[in-house]
């Protein structure tokens, strides 16, 4: 947010940069849209960057496979899932060119100890089960080890 130099003096313009992201299925239009109908019509809104969201279809393929096999083989009953991450990644523009994006970032989380994973990132007390860490960094090893192998 941004307004005026001095506190002491009402400042002529006010702008707010807000960052938006668009879910798959939507457009910058759309966002704009929405946020009209909160901020009003007098509110003039501009998209300063843009990058559509990124949908990795069909989920199916040979590494969601063995990312599915690497996680069972440690977590027997474990269910691999497609996950929706609403924050940033490069994958906005790896996958205009072609490339599958799989967004992979396993951490174990032991049951019955009271962390929720999506408040662990971004927080006052942002962390990681150092075991859970451990555990992640020896799955995704496997996963890039077979997966360079093939």
């Amino acid at each position: 947010m941004r307004a005026g130099t001095k506190t002491n003096v009402i400042p002529g313009v006010a702008e707010f940069e807000i960052d938006g992201r668009t879910l798959p299925g939507q457009s910058d239009a759309d966002l704009l849209r929405e946020l009209r109908e909160v901020l009003g019509p007098e509110v003039e809104l501009e998209v300063m960057k843009s990058a559509p969201p990124v949908v990795t279809e069909p989920i199916a393929s040979p590494i969601f496979d063995l990312i599915t096999r690497e996680v069972e083989s440690r977590e027997p009953g474990a269910t691999v899932i497609p996950y929706l991450i609403p924050g940033f990644t490069d994958a906005k523009y790896f996958t205009r060119m072609g490339a599958r994006w799989y967004g992979f970032s396993p951490v174990k989380i032991e049951k019955g100890s009271g962390i929720r994973f999506a408040d662990m990132f971004h927080g006052h007390d942002e962390r990681v089960p150092v075991a859970g860490l451990a555990w992640g960094v020896e799955v995704l090893d496997a996963v890039v080890r077979k997966a360079c192998t093939r």
